[in-house]
Protein backbone atom coordinates (compact mmCIF):
# COMPACT_ATOMS: atom_id res chain seq x y z
CA UNK A 1 0.00 0.00 0.00
CA UNK A 2 2.83 2.17 0.88
CA UNK A 3 4.07 1.64 -2.71
CA UNK A 4 1.20 2.48 -4.50
CA UNK A 5 0.43 5.47 -2.16
CA UNK A 6 -2.13 4.52 -0.81
CA UNK A 7 -3.51 6.46 2.40
CA UNK A 8 -3.87 3.93 5.38
CA UNK A 9 -3.70 4.23 9.01
CA UNK A 10 -1.78 1.18 10.78
CA UNK A 11 -2.58 -0.38 14.39
CA UNK A 12 0.18 -1.55 16.29
CA UNK A 13 -1.42 -4.32 19.21
CA UNK A 14 1.64 -5.40 21.25
CA UNK A 15 1.31 -9.42 21.71
CA UNK A 16 1.71 -11.28 25.09
CA UNK A 17 -0.02 -8.33 27.32
CA UNK A 18 -2.73 -8.97 29.37
CA UNK A 19 -5.16 -6.84 27.04
CA UNK A 20 -3.85 -8.42 23.83
CA UNK A 21 -6.70 -10.56 22.83
CA UNK A 22 -9.69 -7.44 23.94
CA UNK A 23 -7.63 -5.26 21.52
CA UNK A 24 -7.16 -7.52 18.59
CA UNK A 25 -10.66 -8.66 18.56
CA UNK A 26 -11.59 -5.29 18.54
CA UNK A 27 -10.35 -4.36 15.22
CA UNK A 28 -10.38 -8.28 13.23
CA UNK A 29 -12.62 -10.47 15.27
CA UNK A 30 -11.00 -13.84 13.20
CA UNK A 31 -7.84 -12.50 15.22
CA UNK A 32 -6.04 -13.13 12.10
CA UNK A 33 -3.35 -10.64 10.84
CA UNK A 34 -2.46 -8.36 8.85
CA UNK A 35 -6.20 -7.37 8.16
CA UNK A 36 -7.06 -4.62 6.09
CA UNK A 37 -10.53 -2.64 7.29
CA UNK A 38 -12.52 -1.01 5.04
CA UNK A 39 -15.97 0.40 6.24
CA UNK A 40 -17.78 -2.79 7.83
CA UNK A 41 -15.99 -5.58 5.87
CA UNK A 42 -12.54 -6.92 7.71
CA UNK A 43 -10.15 -8.64 4.84
CA UNK A 44 -7.37 -10.58 6.29
CA UNK A 45 -5.80 -12.55 3.45
CA UNK A 46 -2.57 -11.12 2.14
CA UNK A 47 -3.15 -11.74 -2.00
CA UNK A 48 -7.07 -10.15 -1.19
CA UNK A 49 -5.63 -7.21 0.38
CA UNK A 50 -2.57 -6.81 -2.29
CA UNK A 51 -5.97 -6.61 -5.17
CA UNK A 52 -5.41 -3.01 -6.43
CA UNK A 53 -9.51 -2.65 -6.69
CA UNK A 54 -9.49 -2.60 -2.80
CA UNK A 55 -8.95 0.87 -2.78
CA UNK A 56 -10.98 2.30 -4.94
Amino acid sequence: MKRLAVPFEEINIRRRRPDSKEQLLKYCPSRLVPTLLKGDLAIWDSFAILEPDRFT
